[in-house]
């Protein structure tokens, strides 16, 4: 368990009111009513970071003094998370040495953060162990207490910066099965992210990858070009940093982890190879940002070329992931009628046979809805917008049937290459993979008994900048190990501490 202990963020003086007026309807002694403060302009920011700097955090509960100030730090969190605030009295600051010990007690239980004052939370630290000298509680710093299998420790995050209106322009670069991806973006403190810039190219590389047989000495050559191409771009778009990521090619491939460092070694840029958990938690982060998950479990899935991410999550947590080789460029290729056709009844029995060891494991988490991200994904909700005019330009958001995937999968299936191309909204580069993915979205949906899915126009590669700009944010982190520091002198450290 983990309790969270928040100080509420900046504040102001609402304007000075008349002086008062009496029932009698008659003027008071000219004394002016007296106003209690609220956040200004920089403590709504920073309310509003703190939804970034504890996601992926589970809390469940949120509680606050009477105060406004303290309610007003939780709302936009509150908002996000889809929780209330419960108000109690004993976190404002004339609360008793014995209110706070039972405080302690009743919310030792469970993840808990709590909103209180520049008096009361030295005295809940200290309470919990926290050595005199560690404490500090500036306002909108927040402490960690934890318990790792016997092990408290305390951590504290000082303020958030004063929000820039100059944001930090980072670069993402996805080296993934079916295609290399770049995105530029500005990424601001606050987690908002503004694209600057976008550049695919088309590289299939996840069928090479999967041969026991040396690349092409040519195809080596094209990845590398590639990948230099979209460096020089991130550069000249004026990006700080290039992060690059690797997906499902490189980390199944036979030989994809040579590839990926001896590719690194040329763009004098690590690739980190991610595995799916870490594709699951960046594609959430990004979930997360663009749409509005609330409290309840929300199946994700991200749809590439060489493999199928299913992770189950809430606006605030991922508790279940996994990846599986239910790539669109890998089926297609597995059940090929010829170099443009697939047998899409054997994608679907396939994804049925792949599926079956989790699906017992999603089910009993309940998904209410699932969100989708991908190419894939994207391509199919294109066509479906393309022949809706009200649509025609909704992606993100915009929610697609089982039925009309199962219609769109016999149309692409029974159609000839030269049909789909002229089919509106057809994306000529996946005409010949559309078939395989409209059948393996449809099949997942089935599969799992889900009605629809939610097209999200952000994924992997917004995840992993929204992550690094968190990642930033923890390294002003400041960890202390209350193992050997000594409890006060009512021993509450202990019971508030176990799990």
């Amino acid at each position: 368990m983990t309790l969270f202990i928040l100080r509420h963020a900046r504040t102001q003086r609402p304007p000075q009111l008349p002086a008062s007026t009496r029932k009698d309807g008659r003027k008071g002694r000219g004394l002016p009513s007296k106003r209690e403060a609220v956040l200004s302009a920089e403590g709504w920011a920073q309310a509003r970071a703190l939804v970034e700097s504890v996601d992926g955090e589970r809390i469940a509960r949120l509680v606050s003094s009477p105060s406004t100030r303290c309610r007003e730090t939780l709302e936009p969190l509150a908002a996000r998370r889809g929780l209330r605030i419960d108000v109690d009295p004993r976190l404002g600051d004339d609360a008793s040495p014995k209110q706070l010990n039972d405080l302690l007690s009743e919310i030792s239980r469970e993840d808990v953060l709590v909103c209180s004052h520049g008096d009361t939370i030295p005295q809940l630290l200290a309470r919990l162990g926290v050595p005199s000298e560690y404490i500090r509680c500036a306002k909108a710093s927040l402490w960690r207490i934890e318990n790792d299998k016997g092990r408290p420790s305390a951590s504290y995050d000082p303020p958030p910066p004063p929000r820039s209106e100059v944001g930090t322009r980072l670069a993402a670069l996805d080296l993934g099965s079916t295609s290399f991806h770049l995105l530029v973006a500005d990424v601001y403190d606050d987690g908002r992210l503004e694209r600057v810039k976008r550049k695919r190219r088309m590289l299939r590389l996840g069928a090479l990858l999967a041969e026991p047989s040396e690349l092409p000495a040519e195809a080596i050559v094209r990845v590398c070009d590639t990948a230099a191409d979209l460096r020089d771009t991130a550069w000249t778009a004026g990006a700080l940093s290039l992060l690059c990521v690797a997906t499902a090619a490189f980390r199944d491939g036979a030989r994809g982890r040579q590839l990926a460092s001896d590719l690194g070694a040329r763009l004098r840029a690590p690739i980190r190879v991610m595995s799916g958990e870490e594709e699951a938690h960046a594609i959430f982060a990004a979930f997360r940002r663009r749409l509005d998950l609330g409290p309840e479990p929300v199946l994700g899935i991200d749809l590439g070329g060489g493999s199928l991410e299913l992770a189950i999550g809430d606006s605030g947590n991922v508790y279940w992931e996994t990846t599986l080789p239910l790539g669109v460029v890998r089926l297609h290729r597995q059940h090929a009628r010829g170099e443009l056709d697939c047998d899409v009844e054997a994608v679907r029995a396939r994804v049925a046979e792949v599926l079956a060891p989790v699906r017992d494991s999603i089910r009993s988490l309940a998904p209410v809805r699932c969100i989708a991200t991908g190419g894939t994904a994207r391509a199919v909700a294109r066509l479906l917008a393309a022949r809706d005019a009200s649509r025609r330009h909704e992606i993100c958001g915009l929610l697609i049937s089982r039925l009309w995937l199962a219609l769109l999968r016999d149309e692409l299936a029974a159609a000839s290459h030269e049909e789909r191309l002229d089919m509106p909204g057809m994306n000529a580069e996946r005409v010949d993979l559309l078939p395989a993915g409209a059948a393996i979205l449809e099949s997942v949906l089935a599969q799992l008994d889900l009605p629809d899915l939610i097209v999200c126009d952000w994924g992997l590669r917004e995840g992993v900048l929204l992550s690094a700009m968190r990642d930033a944010r923890r390294h002003r982190r400041e960890i202390y190990s209350l193992a050997s520091s000594g409890a006060s002198d009512d021993a509450l450290a202990d019971d508030a501490l176990a799990d």
